[in-house]
């Protein structure tokens, strides 16, 4: 009575997704899976042989197969024991004794199972499936080190679930609503893709007891199953899934780099060994966590630093909801070791977003330079251009996109920060309409640019990140100095600037009305010494300032000609 009274309030007590789930809502074995327990002893000798024929079976003609273990509850500071080693298949599970002693008269079992256990481990025609078996593998190696050796050797192929359910890949498509509310146990990945979660009442239970309860039984078949059932749902089948999805364990548990898997005979990427020579340019590859479960990647030159503020804007999250990938999040999800990475070959592929860099389209040897990217293993790399590697990876650009594309500039204008004054002249002073604000205050350029539809062009991370919140149009210039900028600028906006392109506006208010006169109209606008080396002046309807085809002028003329922008206007008094 006390037994069924505390089953009860057990069974009561659960809540799923706000709801109370009675014991029939959860799910169970279907009817034609088989359970065969594996023990030592003359009464297990079929038992053994059939497992050893289904791992024989399954690793020539392929299979998926779930793995788990089990062991007794211990305290924090005790190591556990590994008590039972699940292997199911699609319609059988076997349950491993593993508290089998290792003396004389069982060494044969230990022998039998250990082989059977090794080339379903090597086998690279089965995928294996775990939920966090990566832990689950240093502990069984932990725990019998002599009596299975082939734990030592690592393992290859293999998929871990719980990666899948963290990145949301599969899930989504089933009930995205009962991920945010179930978290990434085994028991929320089943009922997002399956319907129904996992009882869980057993998982801390006595499993070193022997023999086990039907309950016990029950719960350690279902763990292992199951995986079967949810890589059905959200993995392609296995003669199309791609190997880099797949983990390979080395004999230290460490995981092995992929490499290039899929791009080794791609002709844009030259695979070499060694690293970048002298002058050329480094390609950075940051991996980085976005709200905790969507790994991005993140291109760069080996020179500048991720900007926090504006990959954060890029989502639409907060500044703290971007964080560094740790060392184990680098090698299972991307693929590699810290500092290893690059932006093609990572294990998930199609999951992760490659972000590249503003830093990358401004090469000092153009679009056909070559940049160095590791290649995954020390040593190695592969030189390939931006614009190549953008296409093999479909990469997006972490900051401004096309703009000649988007955006006709002739009907806009422009309106910049107030770090970019000088270069904001610059271009008034090759005709385009451009503002900029009386002191530093981005709430009036962001005001300018939303009430007069201008592009903003910005050197800080801040401005561009309110903007890109706002949905504003913005650039982010790269270029340092002030005529670089403008060069830039006409590169990027496609802005025509030959001579008689458009009239000049004028540099001290942006107005593009002047009046024109001679010597005689001047008067005491001008000095003495102006009246008697020009004969032609011209002033702003606006603000009343004089220009006149000055030294200025001349040197602002022959500044845009050795850029390449030659043209014919009015110069700064």
């Amino acid at each position: 009575e006390i037994e069924e009274d505390v089953e009860a309030m057990w069974y009561s007590g659960n809540v799923v997704d706000g709801k109370e789930v009675k014991r029939g809502d959860y799910i169970e074995l279907d009817a034609d899976v088989e359970v065969v327990w594996v023990g030592s002893g003359a009464e297990q000798g079929d038992e053994l042989t059939s497992f050893e024929g289904t791992v024989e079976r399954s690793c020539i003609e392929g299979a998926d197969v779930g793995l788990d273990v089990e062991w007794k509850p211990v305290r924090a500071a005790e190591k556990p024991y590994c008590s039972v080693l699940q292997v199911g298949f699609e319609h059988r599970v076997f349950l491993l004794d593993l508290l089998v002693s290792a003396d004389h008269g069982n060494r044969r079992f230990w022998r039998r199972l250990n082989e059977a256990l090794g080339a379903l481990f090597q086998c690279r025609r089965v995928r294996k499936l775990g939920y966090g078996f990566v832990d689950d593998l240093a502990r069984l190696r932990a725990s019998h080190p002599l009596e299975l050796p082939c734990t030592l050797r690592g393992i290859q192929g293999l998929i871990e679930i719980n990666i899948l359910h963290r990145l949301g890949f599969g899930f989504e498509q089933k009930n995205r609503h009962l991920i945010l509310g179930l978290g990434t146990g085994l028991s929320g990945a089943a009922q997002a893709t399956l319907g129904l979660p996992l009882d869980k009442s057993m998982q801390v239970s006595d499993w070193a007891q022997r023999p086990l309860t039907s309950e016990q039984v029950q719960y350690a078949s279902i763990d292992a199953w199951v995986l079967v059932r949810i890589a059905k749902e959200i993995c392609p089948p296995r003669h199309q899934s791609r190997l880099k999805w797949a983990m390979d364990l080395d004999e230290q548990g460490t995981t092995l780099p992929i490499g290039l898997k899929g791009f080794e005979e791609e002709s844009r990427v030259v695979l070499e060994t060694g690293g970048p020579g002298e002058g050329e340019e480094i390609g950075k590859s940051i991996a980085l966590i976005v709200q905790e479960k969507r790994p991005v990647l993140v291109v760069t030159t080996g020179a500048r630093r991720v900007d926090f503020g504006l990959l954060s804007a890029y989502y639409g999250v907060d500044r703290k909801s971007v964080r560094m990938a740790t060392s184990r999040e680098c090698t299972e999800l991307f693929g590699h070791s810290p500092g290893n990475i690059g932006p093609l070959g990572t294990r998930f592929q199609d999951l992760i977003q490659v972000l590249f860099d503003e830093s990358l389209r401004h090469l000092p040897g153009g679009e056909k330079e070559r940049i160095v990217c590791s290649a995954g293993k020390p040593g190695y790399v592969y030189r390939v251009t931006p614009r190549d590697l953008a296409e093999l990876c479909g990469a997006s650009w972490l900051g401004s996109p096309a703009w000649h594309t988007q955006v006709d500039i002739e009907d806009r204008g422009f309106v910049v920060d107030n770090m970019m004054q000088r270069t904001a002249r610059h271009l008034r002073f090759v005709g385009m309409d451009t503002l900029f604000p009386p002191h530093d205050n981005h709430a009036w350029i962001l005001s300018a640019a939303k009430l007069d539809r201008r592009v903003i062009l910005t050197k800080t991370s801040r401005l561009f990140a309110k903007a890109v919140k706002m949905g504003l149009p913005c650039y982010r210039v790269m270029a340092a100095k002030a005529t670089d900028q403008v060069l830039e600028v006409a590169r990027i906006f496609r802005i025509p600037m030959g001579v008689n392109q458009r009239v000049a506006r004028c540099v001290k208010c942006n107005n593009k009305e002047f009046n024109k006169f001679g010597r005689e109209g001047a008067g005491s606008l001008v000095t003495e010494k102006e009246l008697q080396l020009h004969d032609e002046f011209w002033q702003c309807t606006c603000c009343l300032h004089v220009y006149w085809k000055g030294r200025h002028f001349k040197n602002q003329m022959s500044q845009f000609e050795d850029l390449g922008m030659a043209v014919q206007n009015l110069s700064v008094r």
